[in-house]
Parts: structure tokens; sequence; C-alpha cells
């Protein structure tokens, strides 16, 4: 498998960025090359996420992003959760931390300096999105989001921990003593693209709830998401409704599961269904009742009068008056049958946004990084079902955390694969996951019917970025790391230090902020 199947994430990025002297930034230059391995099934699906995510919660009113996809004799790339978003956030919250060491400046000045406020929204930006359409963020208060996540973490009490400890260090302390660090990170994701998605709801002949969407699952809770949705449109309890998918002879249309978009767009097409199920319903139990459908509920598996909720017809009557033959007692326009389908186009993806923080200790010694925790505020608008997406977000966040630290297919100069088993590819366990505290914002979306925004991706994002501006943090005010590279194994941690302090030793000649910002 690692040595046939499909890669992800390998990118490389030259950025030239400009800025002012309040850490501004006016515009960014980004020049990258993506390893599209020996052959390109998904096109530029990843390189231009990463253009269009690029810039994620900051202003950057410039912006200019030559992308390549380049063949190479590795297994091909494909769209990994995240699908080319985690490469462009890495990259950019880098630089508004490598910004911030230019001026000499706290890096989360810098970052809310940058940030889009609320009374800028909606919020152009002046691009096209993958489906065509402008990208235009709908909603969201950012720096409100930052402040709260500021504040949860404890960052001003650890910044003051930190100074008394450097404070008090002689050199053997500065030498060996492990150093904690919370690092932060941003991140904004296009959910729910289309072209569509299909849905259907019927009954059965017993009167059970039957729901089909042309998204089959594997491993995203659709039966359990999309019989929330049913039940509430037509009263009754998620356990009495019946989920099934992957049937074309029934749902002919279809696109699939992918880029956290089935709960927007199958869930949408699903209510859309749904809501004209329920109208079918009372217009049959209407003909029986001698009632007008406006007259009528459908509540606790039975359509029945408002007025006089004993006057009622159960769920597997209604089936029967559907169905063709002598007991039919159908309107005239209504066809044979109690199933109705329905299909959701939506304009344009609508943005799902969150922060991240993350908590380490570096040991100077050896270079290993403790993940210690992890904070995330999420904004996926109207959260359907809670635990569904606290369990996104926590497999999407250990996923990240092995981008960051541990995960990497390595090549000879030969681009033969070293890694070719779980011995040699490293990936986090329950023992390596770290405590994961998360925050959820609804900022209500006006571009689907159910107001939500995608989840399935989002915990993925931000780790690689968190956790490399943790590690920077962990020697602020000592060393200056030049972290670039991931995953950032002890090798790779303890060479930085040891460059770090290098330079501490001997130093090159000062560069004042205005010559580093021409360079």
């Amino acid at each position: 498998h690692l040595m046939t199947t499909a890669h992800a994430r390998d990118q490389l990025h030259f950025i030239d960025v400009a800025f002012d002297d309040d850490g501004h930034i006016s515009a960014i230059d980004d020049s990258f090359l993506l390893d599209a391995g020996a052959y390109n099934p998904f096109s530029i699906t990843c390189a231009y996420n990463t253009a269009a995510h690029i810039r994620g919660l900051f202003q950057v009113p410039h912006m200019r992003v030559r992308g390549r996809c380049v063949l190479t004799n590795k297994t091909f790339n494909v769209p990994y959760r995240g699908a080319g978003r985690p490469e462009g956030a890495f990259a950019m919250d880098r630089v508004v931390y490598e910004v911030a060491r230019a001026l000499g400046k706290d890096p989360l000045e810098v970052l809310r300096a940058n940030l889009i406020t609320p009374e800028q929204m909606p919020y152009s930006r002046g691009m096209p999105y993958r489906d065509g359409a402008e990208i235009v963020y709908d909603n969201g208060d950012f720096p409100a989001a930052f402040d709260e996540l500021v504040e949860r973490t404890g960052f001003t009490a650890h910044k003051a921990r930190q100074r008394e400890e450097l404070a008090a260090d002689d050199e053997a302390s500065r030498l060996s003593r492990p150093r904690r660090g919370i690092g932060f990170a941003t991140y904004v994701e296009g959910t729910g693209i289309g072209p569509f998605e299909s849905g259907s709801v019927g009954l059965d002949s017993t009167g059970r709830v039957v729901v089909r969407a042309g998204s089959a699952p594997h491993g995203q809770s659709h039966d359990t998401v999309f019989s929330q949705i049913v039940a509430d449109e037509l009263g009754v309890r998620p356990e009495q409704v019946d989920f099934r998918a992957g049937d074309t002879s029934v749902l002919p249309y279809g696109v699939g599961t992918f880029a956290s978009r089935s709960a927007v767009t199958a869930g949408s097409a699903v209510l859309r269904s749904a809501r004209k199920l329920h109208l079918r319903m009372r217009e049959l139990a209407g003909v029986v009742l001698g009632l007008d459908p406006e007259d009528l509920e459908v509540a606790e598996h039975e359509v029945r009068s408002i007025a006089d909720p004993a006057r009622r017809v159960g769920f597997a009557e209604v089936y029967r008056l559907a169905a063709p033959g002598p007991q039919a007692r159908r309107p005239d326009h209504l066809e044979p049958g109690i199933v109705d389908s329905d299909f959701w186009v939506p304009p344009t993806v609508t943005f799902g946004f969150g922060l991240m923080a993350a908590s380490v200790v570096v040991d100077p010694r050896t270079g290993f990084v403790e993940l210690e925790k992890i904070w995330i505020i999420h904004d996926s608008g109207r959260i359907i079902n809670p635990l569904v997406v606290e369990g996104q977000i926590q497999g999407g966040v250990v996923q990240g955390v092995g981008a960051a630290l541990y995960e990497q297919i390595v090549h000879d100069p030969l681009g033969q694969p070293l890694t070719t088993t779980l011995m040699d590819y490293l990936l986090p366990t329950a023992t390596e996951a770290p405590e994961i505290e998360q925050i959820h914002l609804q900022s209500v979306s006006a571009r689907n019917p159910l107001g939500i925004k995608g989840v399935g991706e989002a915990g993925t994002i931000a780790p690689p970025a968190a956790v490399a501006n943790a590690v920077v943090d962990a020697f602020a005010g000592d060393l200056d790391l030049d972290i670039f590279d991931l995953p950032l194994s002890p090798s790779k941690v303890f060479a930085a230090v040891f460059t770090a302090r290098s330079h501490q030793e001997d130093p090159a000649p000062a560069v004042s902020a205005k010559e580093r910002k021409a360079r």
C-alpha cells in the first residue's frame, strides 16, 4: 500500500511578503511546486485548493500565486483530508510569525492585526473558487474567536512564566531545560461543493420512513445525520427512520462523499425531499379525513387534525392510501406511491473557519516534541449532531498531528521508497494523541436550507502550523528557530536549535527590519 497507492501533502513554497512597520501584510507572492507523482488523476485540485485558501482568515489585499504540478516517479498525489488546505495554512501562518520576528513584535499582535473583521463581511477574496463562483466569505467573527482562544489557552500567564524562567536561567539551564511553547494557527475551508446532490424520502408498507442519498458514506455518520433531518421534518424519532445508500436503480444521479460536502449537499437534498413528502402525506390524509391539508400536521408517526388530534391517519395507512388499487384515495394530481425525491444545487461553497492553538514541551537536548494539548475553535454553522461534529474534529486533529510530527514518505536518491511498512512510517496512536478541547461556533449559513457548513476536514488543516509555531514559541526570547519543514522529527528540531544557538554564539552582521523586508 505504501509503495503503490496515493500520497499527498508534498509541496514546496517560495514566498515573498510585503508588510509595514505595524505588521499589516499588504501582499504575498507565492510560487510553489506540488509533487504530482507519476500521473495526476485529480488535475489541479490540490494546487488550486492551496491557492484559494492560503490567505485564510487574513486580509492580505494583494496576492499572486503560481503553482506548478510536477511529474516525478513517485506514486500519484490525491486530495487527502484537507486536500491542499493544510499546506497553504502552514505556509501562511509561518509567514505571519516570520513577519513578527522581522519586526521584533509579538506574533499574536501581528496575527490579530491582519484578521478580517465582522464589519467587512461578506468578504470577497477577488478570485474564483474551483466551482467558478467568486470566493466570498459569508459570515463569521474572526477576531472574537481569536480573542476567546487566546484566553482559553492562558497565553498571557504562559508568556509571563516564560520570561521569568529565562531571567532565572544559567547557561546550563538554557542548554538543557525543557521548553514549553504555545503556537497558534488559522484556517478557512470551502465546504459543500457542487455540482449537486440527490436525496429521496418515502414510506414503506409498515409505515417506516426510508431515506436515500446519492452521497454514500464511508464513516461520516450519514445514517445518523440524515435520519435526524428527516425525523425533525416528519415528526418521528430518528430510530424510526431507515437510511439506505448506493442504490443507483433508485437514485440514478449522485456525486459522492468528499470535500466536506455531504451534510451540506445531500442533507439539503434530503430535507427538500422530506418537505415534499410532508405535503404529499397531508394531501392524502386530507382526502380521508375530509380536511384541508393546511389544517393537518405530521407528528408522532401520524397525520392528524391540528384542531382535533383524535382525527388521525397512521403512516402505514398513508402508504396504503397512496398505493395503486381499490384502496387508493389519492387526489387526482398525485401519482401513485409515497416517495419524493429532490436535488440540491448549491450556489457555491459555504465557508467554515477556525483557529487552533497547540501546547508543546520541547527537549533541547534531543529535539523531542511532546504535544500536551490542542484547543480548536470551529464554526460549522448550525450543528445537526454535536457528537458527530466532535468526532469528525477529533479524528481530523489527530491526523493533522501525524502530519506535524510523524508521517513522512522517505525515498532514496534513486526514488525508491524506504518507508514501506508501518514500522518505518509513523502514525500517531492513542498514546501520542493530545488532550483536545473543542469550542463550537454556529454562524448560520444562508447558502443552504439547513444553515450548515461542512466539518469533515476541518480538524486536519491547522495542526501542522499550530505545532510548528508552538515549537518556535518554546524558545522565544532566547533563540530564533527556523522551522519550515515537516514533519518536526526530533532530528529536525534538534538541528534547528543547534543552528540557532550557533548563530547566537557567532552572530552575523546585524540586519535592520527595513533591510530584511527589502530582502
